[in-house]
């Protein structure tokens, strides 16, 4: 069995290849599709049906800047696929919610996105797809759990 540095930088390696791969294979499917979404356009909706957000908690999670976020909020909310509303408890924050509309573009953009990964492990055994999804699963947990060890804290004073 290697030794458990060289298993961590073969997991490194692994993923610094194989992720940017995905994320441009999901890129020319949408547009390949004629769908009208990116990637990450797609990513805010499918935090958005989990039910209503604030932008910053969008941005923090995608790991993009605020302002970055803001364009790509700018054009869903342009395109009517979701709806921005100031809060009412805090009038600073913006509460983003989708629209009917933005749950069709996410059900479309969602089956263009598993129908592409769905040829990529067709030919695999359902023991291998198994073990992907649960590899997956857990790199999820990990992530998730070193941001928020790793958070910086925020400023006492809002921006």
């Amino acid at each position: 069995m290697p030794a458990a540095s060289t298993v961590t930088e073969s997991v490194a390696d692994a993923v610094l290849r194989v992720v940017p791969r995905l994320a441009r294979l999901m890129e020319r499917e949408l547009v390949r599709s004629g769908s009208t979404l990116s990637v990450r356009q797609l990513r805010v909706l499918q935090r958005l049906h989990d039910g209503e957000q604030i932008a910053a908690e969008i941005a923090r999670h995608s790991s993009v800047g605020p302002a970055a976020m803001q364009g790509v909020l700018d054009g869903l909310v342009d395109r009517g696929l979701v709806l921005r509303q100031r809060s009412s408890a805090d009038r600073r924050k913006q509460l983003l919610q989708l629209t009917p509309e933005g749950e069709v573009a996410l059900k479309a953009g969602t089956l263009i996105v598993q129908q592409a990964l769905g040829m990529l492990v067709q030919d695999m055994k359902k023991s291998e797809q198994a073990q992907i999804a649960e590899g997956l699963d857990r790199l999820q947990v990990a992530i998730d759990q070193f941001a928020a060890a790793n958070r910086v804290p925020r400023a006492t004073a809002s921006t």
